[in-house]
């Protein structure tokens, strides 16, 4: 094999007049090459590869080559080609090429193919695969340019989803959105089975979340007495979920926050009622100071006046 400094590869030739060239003559049509069979003689197996005449006659079921290209070397040239360069220069292995680059292998029965096409007027690299029934099943675009951008697809052409977008401006990964603007940007569910780590947690805005309705002058504080026979009957505070239900369904982060601002609230309007009810009670019990002083006073002036 040969590689010239222009890039040109050669197999069995020194000089290779084209990216690819296979023996000392350019083929004038497609070029299929395969594993050598047993008995095959290297000369015919040279001339099947690199005569215009014998290499699958431009299509890989032309029955008549594969005839006489047998005769010669076995099933040299049975489909599917191991190696094949198409006249129009696409490339495959073990596949017929329709894209620039195409790979099919382990078994598979659909190709995974290359090419290059201009998105936004840049040049731009993609890779596509197949489903069983020859459409395409997933895509992976390389965008060029200023941008570079990586976008994943996955569906048929023409009603494929975004499913993953990563910018090449500023490194940002988007899940379920094309527009990530963080650096991992998520629309829809996440599942971690191991610990989140944040220096910071922000969860969005949603109108009415925040109990400050507990403020409000009409909103009903449960009694004391009520709330202590509703612990002892439930062994957990009005409007937060049990032990047992957080351990099966888990948590709402921002919805227990609220749930625990709400009773923080709560217990904010108990505290200032006992304090209001204290005040009361030591304004009664210096009333009754005063009086039982005055009563003193009075009873002491009594007894003075009876001596």
């Amino acid at each position: 094999m040969r590689i010239d400094p222009d890039g040109n590869v050669g197999i069995g030739t020194t000089t290779p007049g084209g990216p690819l060239q296979v023996g000392e003559t350019l083929p004038s049509s497609d070029c299929c090459v395969e594993h050598p069979t047993v008995g095959c003689d290297d000369s015919e197996c040279e001339a099947i590869v690199c005569d215009a005449d014998f290499f699958c006659c431009d299509t890989m079921w032309d029955f008549a080559c594969v005839d006489e290209a047998e005769a010669l070397c076995g099933d040299l040239c049975d489909p599917p080609a191991f190696f094949l360069i198409s006249s129009s220069g696409n490339v495959g292995i073990n596949t017929t090429p329709t894209t620039p680059l195409a790979i099919q292998g382990n078994g598979g029965t659909s190709p995974v193919g290359i090419t290059q096409n201009a998105v936004g007027g840049n040049r731009s690299m993609e890779l596509t695969t197949e489903d069983g029934f020859g459409d395409q099943a997933t895509r992976i675009l390389l965008r060029g340019g200023s941008f570079a951008d990586i976008e994943f697809y996955s569906g048929a052409s023409g009603s494929e989803t975004q499913t993953m977008h990563i910018e090449g401006t500023n490194g940002n990964v988007g899940i379920g959105t094309a527009n990530p603007s963080q650096a991992l940007h998520v629309c829809g569910n996440i599942r971690a089975e191991g610990e989140i780590t944040a220096s910071l947690i922000i969860l969005p805005g949603i109108p009415g979340a925040c109990p400050d309705y507990v403020f409000e002058p009409d909103y009903e504080l449960m009694p004391l007495d009520e709330l202590s026979e509703y612990i002892q009957r439930n062994k957990h505070l009005p409007n937060v979920p049990s032990a047992e239900v957080v351990e099966r369904d888990g948590i709402d982060l921002g919805g227990f926050s609220m749930r625990l601002l709400e009773k923080t609230e709560e217990l904010t309007l108990y505290v200032l009622d006992q304090d209001k009810r204290l005040n009361e009670k030591d304004a009664e019990l210096a009333e009754l100071r005063e009086r039982l002083a005055r009563i003193e006073s009075a009873l002491e002036r009594r007894e003075g006046g009876a001596r």
